[in-house]
């Protein structure tokens, strides 16, 4: 599980894994030759794109962040690992701040996931 969030470089950190997980699965939307996988992936991309937006300007909004900063980003991660690994930066932070709505966020995220993983299974 990824570690607590202490300062501004985890942060940073959570905010990147978050476009690494948008930038995956656009990659493997666009690599894949299958039908199932194409159609999967992109339905997650564009769930994962307008989620990091929602989940970014919360943060801001919230006071949570001041400004999006990155790490360099690597498109050609596994799409549902980097999700994995996203989510567990998103518990782990919303276990430390206590705040609901990203609570709530992070369930719909997980939601996502379990339908991108099932829907794989037909790839």
């Amino acid at each position: 599980m990824a570690s607590k969030i202490q300062s501004a470089e985890d942060m940073k950190k959570l905010v990147t894994a978050f476009y690494c997980v948008t930038v995956s699965a656009h990659v493997q939307h666009e690599n894949t030759r299958s039908f199932a996988a194409h159609k999967a992936l992109g339905e997650f991309y564009d769930f994962s794109s307008d989620f990091k937006d929602r989940l970014i300007e919360y943060m801001i909004g919230q006071g949570y962040l001041a400004q999006v900063k990155l790490n360099m980003i690597d498109g050609n991660e596994d799409v549902v690992e980097e999700a994995t690994d996203a989510l567990d930066m998103l518990v782990t932070y919303c276990d430390m701040c206590q705040d609901e709505t990203i609570k709530n966020m992070a369930a719909d995220f997980q939601e996502a996931l379990g339908k991108l993983k099932y829907l794989l299974l037909f790839k």
